[in-house]
């Protein structure tokens, strides 16, 4: 409660007081009427008037003060105060307050302004005891002057509950803040605001406490207060939103969070004249966040602004400034800076420790920190120091039961596992988790990286039983935390946010090999790990579309056309360049943020994020939905994880550079846990012995070696199964298993076993429950007028990649047969060649039930039609491959040329990134009858990002596509014969396979019956 009089308040109160007797009266009141005069417009002027004023007065008291003095004190104190002198300012308010003493004037409403006054500036100068006195006598005098009961002796309770929360006496602020509360349910429980205020307190300081549960329920119960009495434009509705925020994430709801404390910064920017300090709060809140999320680029972009900003307003001494210096610090740590966030930590302490001392709770988070860098650095001895006095201060103010404590401990366990006192770390560790486990629950993400860390402390002890047993928990929850914050995420956020999950599923996959002998099921839970975490990117994103669609919803379903417009839009520019976007006034940063929000925006309002929907198979669901000779083949790559040699000679643990493969084998009869092929030369496989696969079928040389390497100990398992659905992952990815040659049979792979590609092995469940499209509608695309390059243009090395493609004659015939086979059996057919084989078509589609297209495709590191000035293909593989479509030539003219981009038209190029916004949600089969349209990057654990994965985002149910270079006759012989068969029978995947035996036929060699692919049901 600190007082400020206004300018009119401030003469009224003088003038009551005064007494126009005498010359020496007028001269001290007409000093104050100067004062007063210049007191908006000139505060240093006022100031000196003012005290004029009070020497005059003071003169005439001759040493016997009044209360006139005393309220001329108080004034001029808080006048210090406004020209930021807080030194004098403290001067004058204790002179108020001893005055009103000494003339025995304390049970009046003046001098309980002067007690706030006095209390709040000894606070921010750092003189608690004295504040603490001042605030406790002001509670007794409101108490005898207006009541226990009135709502300014609860607002003063506050206060003091305020105070004992800013010092770090969370236990005595928690005291009054529940006292006040009581006082306000028993007597002023209609007073909504105040009501809704209590509440909010009462969840601060319970988030202080380490008790986010009971934290939550009072800062809900505040939110529904302040929405409910139309309260939201208090500024407390703010505060509160932001404790929301905060209390969200130390319950391990990241997305919630986040969407919270966006909403709030976004209001309190908005906000008129709002106090740039609380900006400032919000900007840190969000930055570390962002840290937990791994998002290092949004958080050091919101760290930034907030240690600039709070230097500004409050100088480099402040507490506010220590908490963006500490923030930030925590942000160079993480991204290895460990000198500048050494730095930033210690200057941090170093302001809490001068303005709190050391028994505060700040204080000790900026300990551990430096702890934490030391440590790192193997400053060991350093490191115990600043642990043991962060561990003593926090036993003492916030208790052992307090997650910051159990934070401590844990990272005292690490520093005992690297000195080597292994008795320690284990005892500390399994302190560390039991102490998370009841203070926070064992679904939070902290106690997952507790049970983490003992499992790599017991992978690191050769006991890979208890090691497993640790890790399987960690990971159980992990995935379910995945399952919650994805949905609140972009796809770019989803990806850096799971990296962490994929090391400990990886580790696991280690002790699981350890393992297997003593226990086989420990195969189920690996099997398990992989269908829950396998394409889980994917998966994501493809739900979040298909909810959207179904939802009814036509705001959602708009804001989703409009993301996807806003993506093209977007990819255009990509290809413009940033000078040229420059000129014409384009931020394509601005443009990315937007994109980037409203997909989480789409995410959060779908039903995907609270239907609860998002079942998690088991190996035995698979097993269970198998037919006689079927089989499910996952294969699984992973690094090797086990004891290296740091740089001093010291036994660690990390990841080698080794490569393992696993084939995780299931067939109608495994009942008791799948089956296990590990393939030890993953190097090897990716390497030499793929490049010999591929050579080998690039020039039609028999090979007698690839089958051995990749396929042969798998094939063992396989006995009696002739279908099976296959998981690719790594190099798999890259090739056909049905073109490998089995040279003691003289056979290849198809003709023993039907591989059907599928994302992940529980598409064999969701196949089940997949709707079929009874439409009769194809789109036929194809034998496309790529335009013609002057030949002064033709060896320019822009060029160069559109000269590689020539027309291709073949999909003219393509195309018309297939249109009149498909007319003839009813179909309704559409073509579109020449000219008219444009990108705008394939855009402007609506889930044809067919979508066919002839042409080119490509898989380039570099594509040229992408600018360099843009970073998009680092950060986006899907601009790596695409289609070629009709006036390719032209746009790459223009752009040679120099020619200004034309916004509003396509370029003839079809990118992956494209392909994925395109409508195909009832497609049941796109066919890219093109070279390479199956090729991309493989990101290990999702698959392979280019066009397969873009026209499954988009919707398609099953694709067909190619994953070497393809000959045009062959390619029209394959088409045709497919189609041929599909008419006939309606079954994919059957007149696919039987295309293939027709093409073999003619052409004996794998390359060309075995380069096109088929990727679903079927």
């Amino acid at each position: 409660m600190q007082f400020r009089l206004s300018s009119i308040l401030f003469f009224l109160i003088f003038l009551s007081l005064s007494i126009h007797s005498n010359l020496s009266a007028q001269t001290w009141e007409s000093l104050l009427d100067s004062s007063d005069y210049y007191f908006d417009t000139d505060q240093k002027r006022s100031l000196m008037y003012l005290q004029d004023a009070y020497s005059a007065l003071s003169a005439e008291n001759a040493g016997k003060p009044n209360g006139q003095e005393a309220v001329l004190l108080n004034n001029l104190g808080m006048l210090y105060w406004d020209v930021d002198d807080l030194g004098n300012s403290k001067k004058y308010l204790l002179k108020s307050v001893e005055t009103w003493r000494k003339i025995g004037q304390t049970s009046n409403e003046d001098y309980a302004n002067a007690l706030t006054n006095a209390a709040n500036v000894s606070k921010i100068l750092g003189d608690f005891g004295a504040a603490e006195r001042f605030y406790k006598e002001l509670l007794e005098v409101i108490g005898k002057t207006k009541g226990d009961r009135s709502t300014d002796y609860i607002k003063s309770m506050q206060e003091l509950g305020s105070f004992y929360e800013h010092i770090g006496e969370l236990e005595m602020a928690a005291v009054n803040f529940e006292k006040a509360h009581t006082l306000i349910e028993q007597n002023h429980s209609t007073v909504m605001f105040l009501m809704a205020n209590s509440y909010s307190d009462l969840g601060r300081i319970y988030i202080k406490l380490g008790q986010p549960d009971k934290a939550f329920s009072f800062i809900q119960h505040s939110d529904e207060l302040y929405e409910a009495n139309s309260l939201t434009h208090k500024l407390e509705y703010l505060e509160n939103l932001e404790h929301l925020g905060i209390v969200y994430e130390y319950l391990g709801k990241y997305g919630e969070s986040e969407r919270v404390l966006l909403k709030t910064l976004d209001l309190k920017k908005k906000r008129e004249g709002i106090d740039q300090g609380l900006i400032l709060e919000t900007l840190n809140d969000l930055g570390i966040l962002y840290i937990d999320l791994g998002n290092y680029e949004k958080a050091g972009v919101h760290l930034q602004e907030a240690f600039v900003l709070s230097k500004k307003i409050f100088g480099p001494r402040h507490p506010n400034y220590a908490t963006a210096a500490n923030n930030l610090a925590s942000y160079y740590n993480d991204r290895g800076d460990l000198d500048k966030a050494f730095e930033l930590f210690k200057e941090s302490a170093d302001i809490y420790k001068a303005n709190y001392g050391e028994y505060y709770p700040k204080y000790a988070t900026s300990l551990n920190n430096m702890a934490g860098i030391r440590r790192t650095q193997k400053k060991y001895d350093e490191a115990k120091k600043y642990y043991e006095d962060a561990l003593r201060i926090d036993k003492v103010v916030l208790g052992e039961s307090h997650p910051d404590y159990a934070t401590l401990i844990n990272n005292m366990a690490v520093l005992y596992s690297n000195t080597g006192d292994h008795q320690r770390a284990e005892a500390l560790y399994l302190q560390a988790l039991n102490l998370r486990k009841v203070s926070l629950g064992e679904n939070h993400p902290s106690y997952a990286r507790s049970l983490e860390n003992l499992g790599l402390y017991y992978i690191t002890h050769d006991q890979p039983k208890k090691s497993g047993e640790f890790f399987k928990e960690a990971i159980k929850i992990q995935v379910g935390q995945v399952a919650k914050i994805f949905p609140a995420l972009s796809e770019i956020e989803r990806e850096v946010f799971y990296n962490t999950v994929r090391q400990d599923v990886e580790r696991f996959n280690t002790i699981a090999l350890k393992l297997m002998k003593e226990s086989p099921a420990i195969l189920g839970d690996l099997y398990d790990n992989q269908l829950a975490t396998k394409a889980i990117i994917f998966y994501a994103s493809d739900k979040v579309r298909k909810n959207v669609l179904a939802s009814g919803d036509e705001q959602l379903i708009q804001d989703f056309i409009l993301w996807k417009t806003l993506k093209a839009r977007l990819a255009k520019f990509y290809q413009v360049g940033t000078a040229k976007l420059k000129e014409m006034n384009i931020n394509i940063n601005e443009l990315e943020v937007n994109i980037n929000n409203l997909e989480k925006k789409l995410a959060y309002q779908s039903s995907y994020f609270t239907s609860g929907d998002d079942k998690q198979y088991s190996w035995v669901d698979i097993r269970r939905n198998l037919k006689e000779g079927e089989a499910a083949v996952e294969i699984v790559r992973f690094r090797e994880f086990k004891s290296l040699y740091g740089d001093d000679d010291n036994l660690i643990y990390g990841f080698s550079d080794h490569i393992q493969y696993a084939a995780l084998i299931i067939k109608p009869d495994s009942y008791t846990n799948p089956e296990l092929v590990l393939l030890n030369n993953g190097n090897q496989l990716e390497k030499q012995y793929y490049s010999a696969f591929f050579n080998s079928l690039k020039f039609g040389v028999t090979d007698n070696e690839t089958y051995v390497q990749f396929w042969a100990k798998i094939q063992e398992h396989l006995g009696g199964v002739k279908k099976i659905y296959f998981s690719p992952d790594g190099v798999y990815n890259k090739f056909n298993p049905e073109t490998l040659y089995i040279p003691n049979q003289k056979k290849y792979l198809a003709d023993v076993l039907d591989v059907n590609f599928v994302t992940s092995t529980k598409d064999v469940v969701e196949f089940s429950r997949a709707e079929k499209n009874n439409d009769k509608t194809a789109i036929l695309i194809g034998n496309p007028d790529y335009g013609h390059i002057p030949s002064e243009l033709a060896t320019n090395s822009k060029t160069a990649f559109i000269n590689m493609f020539q027309p291709l004659p073949g999909t003219m015939v393509e195309i018309h047969t297939i249109d009149d086979m498909l007319r003839d059996a009813g179909w309704n057919s559409k073509i579109s060649t020449d000219k008219l084989a444009r990108e705008e078509k394939i855009k402007s589609l609506v889930s044809p039930k067919i979508l066919h297209i002839s042409t080119h495709g490509y898989f380039l590191e570099n594509p040229p039609f992408i600018s360099q000035n843009v970073n998009t293909t680092d950060t986006n593989p899907l601009f790596k491959s695409g289609l070629v479509l009709a006036d390719a030539n032209n746009f790459f003219v223009d752009y040679v040329t120099g020619k200004d981009a034309d916004l509003e038209s396509e370029d003839g190029i079809l990118t992956a990134y494209e392909a994925m916004n395109l409508t195909l949600d009832n497609t049941d089969l796109v066919v890219l009858s093109a070279c390479e349209t199956g090729l991309g990057e493989v990101m290990n654990g999702e698959g392979v990002y280019g066009l397969q994965r873009a026209l499954k985002v988009a919707g398609a149910r099953n694709l067909i596509l190619s994953l070497n270079k393809v000959d045009d006759e062959v390619t029209k012989d394959l088409m045709i014969s497919f189609y041929k068969y599909y008419l006939s029978s309606g079954n994919i995947r059957e007149s696919f396979r039987k295309a293939q035996l027709n093409v073999r036929e003619k052409y004996e060699s794998p390359y060309f019956w075995g380069s096109f692919i088929l990727i679903g049901k079927g």
